[in-house]
C-alpha cells in the first residue's frame, strides 16, 4: 500500500510532517514566552535595534526553505518534504553590528508545500513527483486550527536581538512570535553589501531531539521525520 495517495489520511500524515517542519525552524533550544497584546494586536516583548541605513525586504526575491526528510524502515513508502515561503520586513544597518538589527513578518498563506520548482533545485533526494491533489490537501491540514491555525495567528514574526561577530558573517539572536508563543532562535548568517541593497543567507540544521521535541512517526516508528532537519534562508532587503 502506498503511503502517499491524494486521500485524506495521507494529507493529514504530510500535513503533521510539515507542521512539525515550520514549527523546528522557529523554535530554539529551551525557553518560551507568552505574547503579548496591545489593543488586540500581538507584540514582542521588546524592540529591535533601527539605527543606521533602512533596507526593505523584497518578499519577491526572498525566500524561507526547509527539508523534511522521510526515515524508518518504511522510508521508501514516505516523501522528502521542500516547505517554502515568504518574508516582508526592514533590515537596519548602523555602522556597528550591535546597533544593526531586523524584523521579518513571515505570511503564513505564503507557505506553500512541494512545488516542482524547488523540489526540482534540491536534487535527486526530492526527484518523486508530488501530485497537486495531495500538495494542495496536505497545505489545506497544515494551515487548519489543529495545527498552524493561520485563521488565528497569520504571521510569523522574527525580530533580531543581537548580533555579533564579523559583518560579512554574524551570529544571531532572535525572538520568534509563532502560534501565540515567542521562543528564542539562534543562528548563523552571511551578509553581502551592495550599493543598493543586501543579501542575507543562511544554512544549518536542527535536531527535533535537541530541542526536546519528538519526531512525527507513524505505523509504531516505521515511517518517520528524519531527526535533522534543514533550513535554508533567503532575504534580499533594498536600500530606502
Amino acid at each position: 500500500m502506498q503511503i502517499c495517495t491524494a486521500n485524506a489520511s495521507c494529507h493529514k500524515v504530510h500535513a503533521a510532517i510539515a507542521c512539525c517542519s515550520m514549527l523546528l525552524i522557529m523554535l530554539s533550544f529551551s525557553g518560551c514566552g507568552q505574547v503579548q497584546t496591545v489593543s488586540g494586536v500581538q507584540t514582542m516583548p521588546t524592540a529591535f535595534h533601527t539605527g543606521g541605513q533602512r533596507y526593505v525586504i523584497d518578499s519577491a526575491r526572498s525566500e524561507i526553505r526547509l527539508l523534511v526528510y522521510r526515515d524508518g524502515p518504511l522510508a521508501r513508502l514516505g516523501h522528502n518534504h521542500v516547505i517554502t515561503g515568504s518574508a516582508t520586513g526592514d533590515v537596519y544597518v548602523a555602522d556597528s553590528l550591535a546597533d544593526s538589527g531586523f524584523r521579518l513578518l513571515i505570511p503564513l498563506q505564503s507557505f506553500a508545500v512541494d512545488l516542482p520548482g524547488p523540489r526540482a533545485e534540491e536534487g535527486a533526494e526530492f526527484a518523486a513527483a508530488v501530485s497537486e491533489a495531495a500538495r494542495a490537501g496536505t497545505r489545506h491540514n497544515m494551515m487548519g486550527g489543529g495545527m498552524l491555525d493561520a485563521a488565528q495567528f497569520p504571521q510569523i514574526i522574527v525580530e533580531s536581538v543581537s548580533l555579533q561577530g564579523a559583518r560579512e558573517a554574524p551570529r544571531v539572536s532572535a525572538l520568534v512570535m509563532l502560534h501565540g508563543k515567542i521562543q528564542p532562535l539562534q543562528f548563523p548568517a552571511q551578509v553581502q553589501y551592495d550599493a543598493e541593497r543586501i543579501v542575507i543567507t543562511s544554512r544549518f540544521s536542527v535536531l527535533q531531539s535537541a530541542l526536546g521535541l519528538r519526531p512525527f512517526s507513524i505505523l509504531g516508528g516505521a515511517l518517520r521525520v528524519r531527526d535533522e532537519l534543514e533550513i535554508h534562508i533567503r532575504i534580499v532587503a533594498l536600500k530606502q
